[in-house]
């Protein structure tokens, strides 16, 4: 309220301003020390400046900050991360809390796939990894679409399995069970047998069924890895065949199969026969007891013992089981128990000899 007064005693209007009073303001604030100290710790305070240091460059501001935390202790789960500071004069922050879940590992990052080197396939019985019969690929990460002939040789009419995998690392081995009906194999196999007849080998062999069915190829080998035509039956309305090897390799034994070709170029192979060449010392001696059920003895003739490699296939040419063997002038021992039962084959190695022998395991 506000008035005035002249110099004859008279007073003005009174004139009213109406105002407000507010309070105090306070001092300004003390200068911002520097944080000097970070700490964090994990569920559980252990006390002021008792939780792990994280190292920082003293500041009056520290933002953006990062830092490695170590949560090896920490099941898996959730979990409290604590974090807080303390100034120069040693006064702390507020505790700051985050709450965050630790999942468990994540397994490390599969290695680059790698070619697809191998693809082989088998019936009924499992040969062992690397033993199947090869498919013709073209190594590759991955193989789609191939078509594969697959040889029926050895094969009766009736239901099997197919089984075929693959090796970069071994596939799963996948199956696939058939019959196979009497009427799909160009004819029926009754028996294929040879004869060391010196100088020669006779071969023979016996079929009935002919159906739509062309011609045999004989094929040779003397270590299993490559076999070699060397001749040709066509179809006769008998099924009795007989052809003579009139050159067989000398000091080893002959590895004979018969290559069964139909009119429609498919094809299937017989079982193997060995046929043991007598024209020179054998080194390798006979087996004994043949048949046996895990082991049996042979005699070494060489002048001297050495290292051997042995190899153990079936009838189909199957390799059952590899090995190298110290074998000594004299007995030996060896164990068949890999292979299966029935009539298999034993190929001896060793310098310049190579030997086969037959063997029956019960």
């Amino acid at each position: 309220i506000l008035r005035s007064q002249n110099a004859e005693g008279e007073w003005s209007i009174t004139s009213v301003k109406t105002f407000g009073i507010d309070p105090n303001y306070p001092t300004a604030p003390p200068a911002p020390l520097n944080i000097v100290k970070a700490e964090y710790f994990f569920d559980t305070d252990p006390g002021f400046g008792l939780a792990t240091d994280i190292p920082i460059t003293a500041s009056v501001d520290i933002a953006n900050f990062a830092a490695n935390l170590n949560i090896s202790s920490l099941a898996i789960g959730a979990h409290n991360l604590i974090v807080r500071t303390q100034n120069v004069e040693g006064e702390w922050s507020i505790t700051s809390v985050k709450v965050f879940g630790l999942d468990p590992a994540y397994p490390p990052a599969p290695p680059v796939l790698g070619n697809i080197t191998r693809i082989e396939y088998f019936y009924d019985t499992d040969p062992g990894f690397g033993n199947g019969i090869s498919a013709t690929i073209t190594p590759a990460t991955e193989i789609a679409n191939l078509d594969i002939i697959a040889s029926l040789g050895g094969l009766t009419a009736g239901p099997h399995k197919f089984y075929i995998r693959c090796l970069d690392d071994w596939s799963l081995t996948s199956a696939k069970e058939f019959t196979l009906p009497a009427d799909v194999l160009p004819l029926n196999l009754l028996s294929f047998e040879g004869k060391n007849l010196g100088s020669e080998v006779l071969l023979k062999w016996k079929t009935a069924n002919e159906k739509n069915f062309s011609h045999f190829e004989i094929e040779r080998s003397i270590d299993l890895k490559k076999f070699e035509k060397i001749g040709s039956q066509t179809s006769n309305e008998s099924g009795n065949y007989v052809f003579t090897d009139t050159t067989p390799p000398l000091g080893v034994g002959g590895l004979y199969r018969l290559k069964m070709i139909d009119l429609d170029g498919n094809f299937s192979f017989s079982k193997i026969i060995s046929i043991e060449n007598k024209t020179n010392k054998d080194v390798v001696g006979q087996f004994y007891p043949n048949p046996s059920s895990d082991k049996v003895f042979v005699n070494i003739t060489a002048n001297e013992s050495g290292n051997w490699n042995i190899t153990f296939f079936d009838l189909t040419g199957r390799i059952m089981n590899s090995e190298a063997k110290y074998l000594q002038k004299g007995l030996n021992k060896i164990s068949i128990e890999k292979l299966n039962q029935g009539v298999n084959f034993v190929w001896f190695e060793s310098g310049n000899v190579s030997e086969i022998r037959k063997i029956l395991k019960e």
